[in-house]
């Protein structure tokens, strides 16, 4: 699955957890026939519209391009990026002999993570 698909399929299933499609557009401050021409595919959605929509419907910035099928929890936290996050930075640390505290640790993994997403 390429970005614009990612991004679509995204986009479809916000909307339909409105009340309505006008209602999405009122929020994400769209209007209806744009929203109409990105749903039928007449337009892409670029990173620009991605990141307005995310922010004008209080997503997470970059969540439009996670594909749905991957788990985040309720705190807006993909867990299999954030495995894959700590299982790098324990390797970094482990090859390298690095000795870190356990606040340290949490911060770069928080950084690796954000940079992941």
């Amino acid at each position: 699955m390429n970005i614009n698909e990612i991004r679509l399929k995204n986009l479809a299933k916000w909307a339909n957890e409105e009340d309505s499609h006008a209602a999405f557009c009122k929020k994400a401050k769209i209007r209806p026939a744009y929203l109409s021409q990105l749903l039928n595919g007449h337009r892409n959605i670029g990173e620009k519209t991605a990141r307005s929509i995310e922010l004008e419907t209080r997503k997470r910035k970059g969540s439009m391009d996670i594909p749905s099928e991957m788990p985040i929890n309720h705190n807006g936290i993909n867990s299999q990026v954030l495995k894959k996050a700590i299982q790098l930075v324990d390797l970094v640390i482990q090859s390298r002999g690095f000795t870190v505290g356990d606040d340290e640790k949490a911060n770069i993994i928080a950084i690796i993570y954000e940079e992941m997403i």
